[in-house]
């Protein structure tokens, strides 16, 4: 009886069991099988489009998941760059993670792949290592192209206003040929894969090419060294592009209005893009490592920034529409973008020529009608000129006529060379800039300015010093003296200004009494760098310190703080001053 009822029960468990394997196997089906078609594989393509921008916040009683192994963030869903699973629907162990062990706003590039379609990628706020260079650029764009000679590689170009750049960041690496590379550039997270969609960061000293060998105007230049290149400089660039300078980035940034950052890959802002530059956030390599993608954007130029010596960088970031310039650190990994030379020739008949008038006395003293002009026939530069009276009791009555504006003539050579060419003028400009010159009048060594053999500069050429030294001056004309300062200080100084009345009002902080207007013009110092610009100025004196004629002259110096220069100040013969001269009686 007892196996009778064991047989009779067996059958029945059996079936139980059938049955609940069945559901089982529903059950599962129904949890997320290979079908894509369940309401948890929907849901987790949802949660994958949630852009890293709009941070919805995800209740997890939105999600309805049978199991613990999709885990979802009760206030936030913000996916990792870096700790987003395999994106396939067969795995059990897909993880979104939370906001509070995720940088903010940073889409992964397994959510990405996570994404129904393509287009969301593409569209999407936050920053990926897997999407391509192209899917970044504007597709409505028509773009150009030019190839790298060096080594091959093709960039695409744009068209913006005048300009031709290059619409892709520059990703030259042949640190053999270029041995200035070796150390100082890099791939985002040392990747060689990511430079194919960021280009390389380089330092400053890389992208001026500071060993000099495709532009020498780049030389020397670097972290620890202060700089001042003559522009346009090539740098690392190919042949016929350049370096973009200060200037370069403002025409660009007046054009653009804002639109400088691509569709895609910010995390807070994307741009509209439609010129076709297409800024990524490629962030920056600094002592910290790599940080700051998906964030920002830097640019390096060749313009040197005159308060900090750093050079300036053109700045884009997630929060604001608008790029800024500003200084960067010369030893960062930054990004390059290369400007094609053939606006030169109408950026240079764009350029305005500084008005002299600017400089000139804005008191009642000596009003405008006080002042002449004459033209050195030499190179058509025109001067004004001014006669000016003694009412001091040493000088009385004595008067003197002299240029107001300092001299500018001369071909411009690098403040790192001395004037030695004795077949020509030499000049240098301020910072190697030749509208410094147009303002402020060419800097000049002693030999120079006295037109004597530039050994000059190191041994005594009292010899050679004539009465009336007419040295660099213009026909008719003489190097002023330190007898005709003693006339112009002894100006008529009704407000009692003293060396104030001999300062021009225009960025010196003088009253300019007198008429004398002299500006700010700095001056380039015997290392061949330059300093006091709009601070002082200073200017030689034809005749030799006695104490030590092989390798200083007398000088006046006057600064904006009000110092007057004393009548036994001298200076190293090798140091570039502004120079005035006198018209002869």
């Amino acid at each position: 009886m007892r196996k009778m009822q064991f047989a009779a029960c067996h059958p029945g468990r059996s079936l139980w069991r059938l049955i609940g394997s069945i559901i089982v196997i529903m059950a599962l089906v129904a949890c997320g099988g290979d079908s894509g078609t369940s309401a948890n594989n929907d849901k987790d393509t949802e949660l994958a489009e949630v852009s890293s921008s709009s941070q919805k916040a995800v209740s997890s009683s939105s999600v309805k998941a049978s199991s613990s192994s999709v885990k979802v963030s009760s206030s936030s869903v913000i996916l990792s760059r870096s700790e987003g699973s395999s994106a396939s629907r067969s795995s059990s162990s897909q993880k979104i993670a939370s906001s509070s062990s995720t940088p903010r706003n940073e889409v992964s590039s397994s959510s990405v792949k996570a994404a129904s379609s393509s287009s969301f990628s593409k569209s999407s706020n936050g920053w990926s290592w897997d999407i391509p260079l192209e899917d970044r650029l504007n597709s409505k764009i028509n773009y150009g192209s030019m190839t790298d000679s060096r080594d091959g590689q093709t960039y695409k170009t744009i068209k913006i206003g005048n300009q031709l750049w290059m619409a892709q960041n520059l990703n030259y690496a042949d640190s053999n040929k270029t041995t200035s590379l070796k150390g100082s550039s890099w791939c985002y997270g040392d990747k060689d894969e990511n430079c194919k969609v960021a280009g390389r960061l380089y330092t400053w000293a890389a992208a001026m090419d500071s060993v000099g060998l495709f532009n020498k105007y780049g030389e020397s230049c670097g972290y620890g060294v202060t700089c001042w290149p003559i522009y346009p400089v090539q740098g690392i660039c190919p042949d016929g592009w350049r370096l973009p300078s200060k200037r370069d980035w403002e025409i660009l940034d007046s054009i653009a209005d804002g639109k400088l950052r691509s569709q895609t890959g910010w995390e807070k802002i994307n741009g509209p893009d439609s010129i076709g530059f297409s800024a990524l956030p490629v962030g920056v390599r600094n002592n910290n490592g790599f940080r700051y993608a998906g964030e920002y954007s830097y640019f390096w130029s060749s313009s040197v920034f005159n308060s900090s010596g750093n050079p300036y960088i053109m700045n884009l970031n997630d929060s604001y529409e608008s790029a800024s310039l500003t200084d960067g650190k010369k030893y960062e990994g930054r990004s390059i973008r290369c400007l094609e030379n053939s606006d030169l020739e109408l950026l240079a008949s764009e350029y305005v020529p500084f008005d002299h008038k600017k400089t000139l006395a804005n008191v009642s003293k000596v009003g405008k009608d006080a002042y002449k002009q004459f033209t050195d026939t030499r190179n058509g530069r025109s001067y004004y000129y001014i006669t000016i009276t003694s009412t001091r009791k040493e000088t009385m009555g004595k008067s003197v006529t002299v240029m107001v504006e300092n001299l500018n003539i001369g071909e411009m050579v690098h403040g790192k060379k001395d004037q030695s060419d004795d077949s020509k003028i030499e000049k240098y400009c301020y910072a190697n800039d030749t509208t410094k010159c147009d303002e402020f009048g060419g800097l000049y060594q002693w030999a120079e300015m006295m037109q004597l053999p530039s050994r000059c500069n190191t041994e005594s050429c009292s010899d050679l010093i004539q009465p009336n030294h007419r040295g660099i001056c213009p026909k008719g004309w003489r190097l002023f003296t330190w007898d005709d300062y003693e006339i112009v200080r002894g100006y008529d100084d009704k407000f009692d200004d003293g060396i104030k009345g001999l300062r021009s009002t225009y960025r010196f902080r003088g009253t300019n009494q007198s008429g004398f207007s002299l500006t700010g013009a700095g001056l380039r110092k015997e290392n061949g760098t330059f300093s006091g610009l709009e601070e002082k100025i200073a200017w030689f004196r034809p005749e030799e310190y006695e104490l030590d004629k092989e390798i200083r002259a007398h000088h006046g110096l006057v600064s904006a703080s009000g110092s007057s220069p004393q009548e036994e100040h001298r200076e190293l013969k090798t140091k570039g001053f502004s120079v005035r001269c006198t018209k002869l009686e």
